[in-house]
């Protein structure tokens, strides 16, 4: 026997083909759906009610009963060859459900003699709570409360002479719990729902700017490995070893960068173990900033290591302090101006027996705005001065 989730997904497509027109959203879509199932389901369950109560309770009800329906089918056949505009529909439900429930109550004689009708009617403010109006439908809700109330007030009262207190405050108290209750509730997940959707935005804003800096860096090598190329070809007996070199350093490059995108991928997915070894971390990080000497000399900028001890034997990961720091200094290199500086720090913190290091890189370039620095370890972002320098 098939699960009412495999028989309900073909229906649920199909549904959605029948609804969706073009230009409509996801959100747009969900609202027609929920519309057109209110009605198409309720239509057959009020025809049902029709047929089995005929006058009993009067020829009156019995109409107002037959207009309750048609406000169902009507709308639907128009849904049917004009399927834009849902917020018209759905303002047109609720209105009915609140206006003809609230008259049959008064045919019944007010909410003290009935029960189903009271609360048949509060359907009409709580769908409207999912759509995006929220104001409309508190006015709903408010219109349903004034009708059910005038509705009971127009009856004959004298065997209820404390009707304020005994019904009219449980009926005002419930209702409000329950519909704001709700309120509230929808309120909420739609903020987060449109929160979500800013910050869906935002990353894929980021990507986009981070695969073109990556674009970029990429271009870089390859344009100067094609024109070295070009330059052998011509002129082998010249370019054949300095060309080497260029390829083969620009090509290291690529292998760089082309590991740190692996690297990221791995991060992604938590899957980056690291490699500890016991190493002498002032050498090792002198090391690494020696290694940029030459860059810093091409731009001017005088780089500094420094070291508040000598040597400091611990646990490290060679590879990620030298993806870490190279990312560092190189950015503080390629942002930094002619003429500038840059600084290396290295400290052996012990506090309250918690001891740790603390490596700082310095410069004197562009820096991050304050505004941006909190954001500055999401994925894909950059400083917008910084990808625009």
């Amino acid at each position: 026997m098939r699960s009412f989730s495999a028989l309900w997904k073909p229906l649920n497509t199909r549904l959605e083909q029948y609804v969706k027109v073009a230009g409509d959203n996801p959100d747009t879509v969900l609202q027609k759906k929920i519309w057109w199932l209110l009605n198409i389901a309720s239509a057959p369950i009020l025809a049902l009610s029709i047929v089995l109560m005929g006058t009993v309770l009067g020829k009156a009800v019995l109409v107002f009963n037959i207009l309750f329906l048609l406000s169902m089918i009507l709308p639907l056949v128009v849904f049917h060859f004009h399927r834009r505009n849902i917020t018209a529909y759905a303002l047109f439900s609720q209105l009915a459900i609140v206006v003809l429930t609230s008259i049959k109550v008064y045919l019944m004689g007010g909410m003290v003699n009935v029960g189903t009708p009271v609360y048949v009617g509060l359907i009409g403010p709580v769908y409207a709570l999912i759509l995006p109006n929220k104001k409309r439908a508190v006015n709903i809700f408010l219109l349903y409360t004034a009708t059910m109330i005038m509705a009971t007030l127009a009856n004959p009262l004298e065997s209820e002479p404390y009707v304020f207190y005994r019904y009219f405050m449980g009926f005002l108290i419930s209702n409000s719990a329950i519909f704001f209750t709700l309120y509230y509730f929808t309120s909420q997940w739609e903020k987060a729902k449109e929160a979500e959707k800013t910050r869906l935005k935002e990353i894929d804003t980021f990507k986009t700017r981070f695969y073109t800096h990556i674009a970029h860096e990429f271009r870089t090598p390859l344009s100067i490995i094609t024109g070295i190329a070009d330059q052998i070809k011509a002129d082998p007996s010249r370019w054949l070893n300095p060309g080497h070199e260029m390829i083969k350093r620009n090509t290291e490059n690529l292998i760089s960068l082309t590991n740190q995108l692996l690297d990221l991928a791995k991060l992604e997915d938590k899957s980056m173990p690291l490699k500890l070894v016991q190493d002498d971390l002032v050498l090792y990080t002198r090391y690494l900033v020696e290694s940029f000497h030459s860059m810093a000399e091409l731009k001017k900028i005088r780089l500094r290591f420094s070291s508040a001890v000598e040597e400091l034997i611990m646990d490290m990961d060679p590879d990620k302090l030298r993806d870490i720091l190279s990312n560092l200094l190189s950015n503080a290199l390629k942002f930094t101006p002619e003429g500038g500086s840059v600084t290396v720090n290295l400290q052996d913190i012990n506090e309250t027996g918690n001891p740790f290091v603390k490596l700082e890189v310095k410069d004197t370039g562009i820096g991050i705005p304050m505004k941006e620095q909190p954001y500055i370890f999401d994925r894909y972002f950059q400083a917008k001065n910084n990808l625009e320098s």
